[in-house]
């Protein structure tokens, strides 16, 4: 048997409450970004167009739907001045 699969004992409510939550991290960075946004003053488009993306990419990553890339986080913090902080 594999040592790393654990066993739950109880309901299956249960488990699944102890499991990670996958949305934590992209939700988290995506209202980091809306807050930077909102601190510096900008639109969607004019984060878009200084993070060289689409208005559509900054709304999906703002909105949790999308997880960006290394790359783009790379992109969007140097738009923000090296100023993003997700919580």
């Amino acid at each position: 048997m594999n040592k790393g699969y654990r066993i739950f004992k109880g309901s299956r409510r249960e488990a699944v409450a102890e499991m990670p939550q996958a949305h934590v991290c992209p939700t988290s960075f995506g209202q980091a970004v809306y807050d930077r946004r909102a601190q510096l003053g900008w639109s969607q488009g004019e984060l878009a167009e200084r993070a060289g993306l689409t208005v559509a990419a900054i709304d999906r990553i703002e909105e949790g739907g999308a997880t960006p890339s290394l790359h783009l986080l790379c992109l969007l913090n140097e738009a923000m001045g090296d100023q993003l902080t997700p919580s």
